[in-house]
Formats: C-alpha cells, sequence, structure tokens
C-alpha cells in the first residue's frame, strides 16, 4: 500500500468517510456519522461537532490499521473550503494536542505556473519557512 486514499461523502445529514487501498480495492477503515457507535454517544451541539467526532474515530481505526499517512480524494469538495483548505479543523487538532501547531502564514501559489519558473520564488518560501521553524507542510491542490 503506497498511500490509501481518504474519501468523503457529506449528504445534507451525515459524513460518511473511508480510507481505500487502490492498490487491492480495498477499504481499510470507514466511520459514518450514521453509525451506532456514533449515535451511542452523548448528543452533540452541532452537525459539525458530530463530524468531528467521526472523523476522529476514522483516524483512530485508520492508526490502529497501521496507516500514518493518506491522500486526501477532493471529488466533489472544489468548492468548499473546509474540505479544501481545513484551517479550523487544523486549528482544532493543535489544541486538542493531536498536531504540534498551525502556522501564522499560510502561502498560496497560482496552479498554471512552470515548475522552473517557480523555482526561485520556491527556494526563497522555503528558507523564510525553514527560519520560522516549519518542519511539515501541507500542499493542497485547488
Amino acid at each position: 500500500m503506497e498511500r490509501p486514499r481518504l474519501s468523503v461523502f457529506r449528504s445534507a445529514r451525515h459524513i460518511y468517510c473511508q480510507i481505500v487501498d487502490d492498490t487491492t480495492g480495498r477499504t481499510i477503515a470507514a466511520a459514518s456519522s450514521n453509525e451506532k457507535s456514533v449515535n451511542d454517544q452523548p448528543s452533540f451541539e452541532s452537525k459539525v461537532a458530530k463530524a468531528v467526532f467521526t472523523g476522529k474515530l476514522l483516524a483512530q481505526r485508520a492508526m490502529d490499521k497501521g496507516v500514518k499517512k493518506v491522500v486526501f480524494d477532493r471529488n466533489g469538495f472544489q468548492m468548499d473550503l473546509n474540505m479544501v483548505f481545513p484551517l479550523d479543523r487544523l486549528n482544532e487538532l493543535a489544541r486538542e494536542g493531536f498536531i504540534g501547531s498551525v502556522a501564522g502564514f499560510h502561502y498560496s501559489f497560482m496552479g498554471a505556473t512552470e515548475p522552473q519558473q517557480m523555482e526561485k520564488t520556491a527556494r526563497n518560501l522555503a528558507g523564510i519557512m525553514k527560519k520560522d521553524g516549519v518542519n511539515a507542510v501541507i500542499l493542497v491542490p485547488v
């Protein structure tokens, strides 16, 4: 398994997510806001809180099976900024100690640029981030 794919479907009432090994076509882990283990929890204050709980449940199930990294299947979510660039969720994970921290600065680049033209800018940005002590980066192709 190179890197499994995280697939998320959101209906008006529920969220369904699964991590898939595309080399075998098998689901490694799955969770849904409509499953018994989620519905057995005390009442959630919002659909967002229920979705966050569901996501953490999926993450734990995936980690229990040895999954450490996934690629996000953004099919259907190109226009949903909470799915494409989930700053609120990242900040929440940092507050809970699940990740270290979220940078105070966020950078973006236009997509239709030749890599050779971006090299100087990328090297400069890497230097800035190194000085800031950045040790992990999330690249989001939008």
